[in-house]
């Protein structure tokens, strides 16, 4: 799985727990992660880049995530938006085929 598909996984994943928020261990036992054996690393990889750029919040910082979508992230999944290149790559763009 690339990382523009994985990030849209965690997305989804969030989105999908709702109103609950999620942990990463939650997130690896979503299905298309879980089947996908992305490692758990990566998984927390996109997830701190997800943070940082505001698609998802974390409602313990420094201490074990606890994760929810941001209204921004939803955009991005319901596609409410133009389409962010950091979720969607190359598909953001307006011109791709």
């Amino acid at each position: 799985m690339d990382k523009y598909h994985l990030r849209r996984q965690i997305l989804a994943a969030l989105l999908d727990s709702e109103p609950a928020a999620s942990t990463i261990e939650d997130l690896m036992c979503w299905p298309p992660i879980e089947m996908s054996d992305e490692p758990r690393t990566d998984v927390a990889g996109e997830v701190r880049g997800l943070l940082s750029h505001g698609y998802v919040r974390d409602f313990r910082p420094g201490r074990k995530p606890l994760l929810r979508i941001a209204t921004k992230g939803r955009d991005q999944i319901n596609q409410e938006a133009d389409l962010d290149e950091y979720v969607w790559g190359e598909y953001a763009s307006k011109f791709a085929q």
